[in-house]
């Protein structure tokens, strides 16, 4: 943990968020227990775009999400 300031963490874009233009668009739960997503923003390259995952995957990205760490100092002070 000593060289904690040189790790870039990666940012989790929760299910839902467009990584594009980062608005939030419309989840649906299918048949299939996959969650749906496409981007409602009409200028988006993205916009109508389906993209689909499992419950697992999408649990792992809520969880990842509710998880990363907000800032180095704060990964700081917790290894302190």
């Amino acid at each position: 943990m000593e060289n904690i300031d040189r790790f870039e963490f990666l940012k989790i874009v929760p299910f839902g968020i467009c990584p594009k233009c980062l608005k939030r668009g419309n989840i649906d739960l299918s048949h299939d227990s996959s969650f749906h997503y496409h981007c409602t923003n009409p200028s988006c390259s993205e916009y109508l775009t389906d993209v689909s995952v499992p419950r697992d995957v999408f649990n792992l990205l809520e969880y990842l999400a509710d998880h990363q760490p907000t800032t180095k100092n704060s990964l700081n002070q917790k290894a302190d």
